[in-house]
């Protein structure tokens, strides 16, 4: 019940936002206008009707990447009163949404909302996904284990991205410290039940940890995937360059003052 509540309370901020365009969709909005807008017009079709979202899963799934990106750990998170609340995308969790009777006026509103939010998010992964993984990409790579690294390493890139980093992987620095140390810090990393305890506290007391941790681990998304590294840096180099090239053209006026360490105006 705690949970839910809470939950709901990040589901009410949510409703009728589109923000995850520019939001947990920042990067590629700028690097792939072209993925993120093919996207933003599914979770639109989505938020409006139930059987858009059928349809676009049904056209997911006739493509042959998708169930081995799927298998290879690409969120693809749900929407409606049979998805558990950790199938569900981090703003619109709560089992509260689908129970609010349609007279209230709020629940239709709440539930398109959570299915734009959820929708989008899916498509923008695997359309950048499915555009990653292009025949010259994969003519690259022969052996069995290979291919099935590179499609792990492309899931773990777009959830990266859109801000669905796994919440374990907060315990990487304890692992990596014990290394270092020989296991007299940090050890083998967290136990399941610290890791349960940090997952409750992050989602009890923060609007979105998953994507407070993606913020963190795009940067490392460079070292830690070497199969996509020159995708990657593409990404990341035509964000940051269009944005310091905004702020500088901006800055160029006499009457503005840009603040570069904080990208105020």
């Amino acid at each position: 019940l705690w949970n839910n509540s809470v939950f709901f309370l990040k589901a009410i901020r949510g409703t009728a936002d589109l923000g995850a365009f520019l939001r947990q969709n920042a990067v590629y909005a700028i690097s792939r206008p072209i993925q993120s807008v093919k996207a933003l017009k599914e979770g639109l079709k989505a938020a409006l009707s139930e059987d858009a979202v059928l349809r676009n899963q049904e056209w997911m799934e006739s493509n042959p990447h998708f169930q081995k990106l799927i298998d290879s750990g690409m969120r693809y998170n749900k929407t409606g009163a049979d998805a558990a609340a950790d199938q569900r995308a981090e703003a619109f969790m709560s089992d509260f949404i689908n129970k609010i009777p349609a007279w209230t006026g709020i629940g239709p509103i709440l539930r398109a909302s959570a299915r734009f939010h959820t929708h989008f998010l899916n498509n923008i992964r695997f359309n950048v996904a499915n555009k990653m993984l292009n025949p010259r990409t994969l003519n690259k790579y022969k052996s069995q284990a290979e291919i099935d690294e590179l499609y792990k390493q492309v899931a773990d890139t777009v959830n990266v991205f859109t801000g669905e980093a796994k919440l374990e992987s907060i315990g990487t620095p304890f692992r990596a410290l014990g290394k270092i140390t020989g296991g007299r810090i940090g050890g083998k990393g967290l136990s399941k039940q610290q890791q349960q305890l940090i997952e409750n506290v992050a989602y009890n007391t923060m609007w979105a940890p998953r994507l407070w941790l993606s913020r963190i681990m795009i940067p490392f998304m460079i070292f830690k995937n070497p199969m996509v590294r020159k995708e990657v840096a593409r990404d990341l180099g035509t964000f940051l360059s269009t944005g310091i090239g905004i702020l500088s053209l901006a800055n160029m006026k006499d009457d503005v003052k840009v603040n570069y360490r904080k990208g105020e105006i």
